[in-house]
């Protein structure tokens, strides 16, 4: 549905299934999203015509997100998938398991997601490859698009990574040092 500012009825889009946890993502005059029947959907913002669909092998739960060259998102099918804005595939990353519903991260030149395999991945985009990948010990460790931090998902608490040599603060293992990686406070 889009809505004006009165809350009265501009457009509405239709998918063949729902669409859960898949916030849109909006670039330009588009909006990017993902639906349980499996496909990435953008649309021209203003009239909800559909520009493309992308397909991938199970539904999406991931919001997507862009570096303004491609549009980056999980699968269940298990894959991070980077598709360029016309809509063709440009690459994709196996993880070890059959369910990506995090929400990637873009920093810089990097990607980063989690997924039930119990790991938190960083990606180059550059070369489109693995650079390290971080055990959990639980599924599902998740980064947000809209934070612009790394956090490390834990059973009680979201803790921001202040990492001195591999720990924070509570004494934990930690993914990386942020102010090392050029972040502040």
């Amino acid at each position: 549905y889009s809505l004006d500012e009165e809350g009265n009825l501009i457009w509405i889009f239709q998918t063949s299934a729902p669409i859960r946890n898949s916030s849109p993502c909006c670039y330009g005059n588009h909006l990017y999203f993902g639906s349980r029947d499996s496909c990435l959907y953008k649309l021209n913002a203003e009239n909800g015509t559909l520009t493309w669909k992308f397909r991938t092998g199970d539904m999406i739960g991931s919001s997507p997100t862009t570096d303004r060259n491609a549009i980056y998102f999980g699968s269940h099918d298990g894959k991070l998938y980077a598709v360029s804005l016309n809509g063709r595939m440009l690459w994709n990353i196996p993880t070890g398991a059959g369910f990506l519903g995090s929400s990637p991260l873009v920093e810089s030149d990097m990607i980063y997601f989690g997924s039930w395999d119990t790991h938190f991945y960083a990606v180059s985009l550059k070369s489109r490859s693995v650079m390290w990948k971080f055990q959990t010990g639980m599924g599902f460790p998740s980064a947000n698009p809209y934070t612009q931090k790394i956090f490390n998902e834990h059973p009680r608490r979201i803790l921001p990574q202040r990492a001195e040599a591999g720990k924070n603060k509570y004494g934990e293992q930690v993914l990386v040092n942020l102010e090392q990686a050029g972040y502040s406070a």
